[in-house]
């Protein structure tokens, strides 16, 4: 296996691809001061996610991902915690 990660490694390097990080910092600039960002999909969600959590951008915005809003769990316990002040349908 180590073999194989020195043999391979430079063409898996991903370290230097800024493209995610790119799309999730420009979805978090098109939203309005105190806004409520709608997102569906992995790559969309976690992007602004990681960015939100991790790096603390926009903490004025909130993010709600439409994919996850008709899970039983998603109402039980995320809503509550994360989305307090949106009411869902």
């Amino acid at each position: 296996v180590g073999f194989q990660i020195v043999l391979h490694y430079a063409e898996c390097d991903k370290s230097k691809e800024w493209a995610v990080w790119e799309a999730g910092h420009a979805t978090l600039l098109s939203v309005p001061l105190g806004g409520l960002l709608l997102v569906k999909g992995d790559l969309n969600t976690n992007a602004v996610r990681y960015l939100m959590e991790c790096e603390g951008a926009r903490p004025d915005v909130q993010q709600l991902d439409l994919s996850h809003i008709s899970y039983t769990w998603f109402n039980r316990r995320h809503a509550r915690r994360w989305h307090a002040n949106i009411t869902l349908p």
